[in-house]
Order: structure tokens, then sequence, then C-alpha cells
């Protein structure tokens, strides 16, 4: 009785070793444990192609592989390396004072487990320089009635975005294109002075 207890625990076992063996030659002939053949899934979310930029910022991307995840995102700022992250969410601080005015290019590379690469390319403008702007119609301390035009110049060395027209320090008009003028109706304002101010902004 024992042995025949015996007996069959051994066969037992000698089966289920060789069940595994088989499985095993399976998985390889049908490939289960195939490599990643696929390169990952990349996009820039910050800064956008055509963006302008200042001071410091943070340039960000989203980047996935289902089948052997990340191992690791690069930030390079003209063809150099700038930051590497392994971890989502993606992001590199970008220090543009660093940086001459002007345009720069902006790479980002995603690296999945099979060390397949994804390459995404933008650029961006560096500007520092603050756009100038002056009221040239109505002149200070002129005096003024009826329907008057409200005009101003504004500059900046890679454009204008939007200019605001103030008075009383109350926004009354925003103006986006050249010329830039607001048609102010001064018959429903108070007799007396009034300050009249223009805020310039530019395309960063």
């Amino acid at each position: 009785m024992n042995k025949a207890t015996i007996t069959a625990i051994i066969i037992l076992a000698i089966a289920m070793v060789g069940l595994q063996t088989t499985n095993a030659s399976i998985g390889q002939n049908w490939g289960i444990n195939a490599a990643d053949t696929t390169a990952p899934n990349l996009t820039i979310t910050y800064p956008a192609s055509g963006q302008y930029v200042t001071g410091t910022v943070v340039m960000t991307a989203n980047a996935s592989d289902p089948e052997s995840g990340i191992k690791n995102v690069k930030f390079y700022i003209d063809n150099v390396l700038l930051c590497t992250d392994t971890t989502s969410p993606y992001s590199c601080s970008w220090n543009t004072a660093s940086y001459t005015e002007g345009l720069h290019l902006v790479k980002v590379t995603a690296r999945n487990g099979a060390n397949k690469n994804t390459t995404k390319l933008a650029d961006a403008t560096v500007d520092r320089t603050d756009p100038t702007a002056t009221v040239t119609n109505p002149s200070n301390s002129s005096v003024v009635a009826g329907t008057v035009s409200f005009d101003a110049n504004a500059t900046d060395n890679f454009g204008i975005a939007k200019v605001e027209f103030y008075i009383d320090n109350i926004l009354r008009s925003t103006d986006t294109s050249f010329p830039y003028s607001y048609s102010w109706y001064t018959t429903t304002e108070t007799e007396g002075s009034h300050s009249l101010r223009t805020v310039s902004y530019d395309l960063v």
C-alpha cells in the first residue's frame, strides 16, 4: 500500500514536469514573450509650435507605451539636452533668460522599455522685450467734446497682441489690430478732467 502511494506521487511529479516543459516550448514557438517592436506614443503639450515664451517656462509632454512602458523622456533646446525625466507627468524647466531672443528648436524624445525612440519637434520664440505704447490723440491737457478718437501707437520687436484703452482707470475697449483706437463718446462723461491711458501686450 505504501509502495503504491509513493509510486503514484512519483508518476504525478514526472507528468507535471513534462507538462511544464511542453508549455515552455510552445510559448517560445508562438512568440508569447516577443520583444516590443513598436515605438512609443509622444506629443509635446507645451510649448506649442510657434509659441512665444519668456522667463522660466515648464515644457511638458505626454508619452505612453502599452507594451514595454516608458523608460525616459528627454527635452532638448537647439539639440542640446536640457532634462531627462523618467516619471510621468514628463516635464522640464527651461530658463529662457540664458538664451538669445528669437527662435529656438524644442525637441523631445521618448524611449520605451525596448529602447525604441520617438521624437517630436516644436519651435518657440524667446521674447524678453516689453512692448511700448503712447497715446497719440487726444493730446495731454486738451479740451474735448462730442465723439473723440482715442488713439494709441504700440510697437514690439515681435508684434502686438492687443491694446487696452482706459478712462479713469476703467477699461473701455480692446483693439487687436493696427491702427489702435477707441471712439470715446464724451457726452456721457462728467465735465472736468479725466485720465486716459493705454496698456499694450506683446505676443508672449
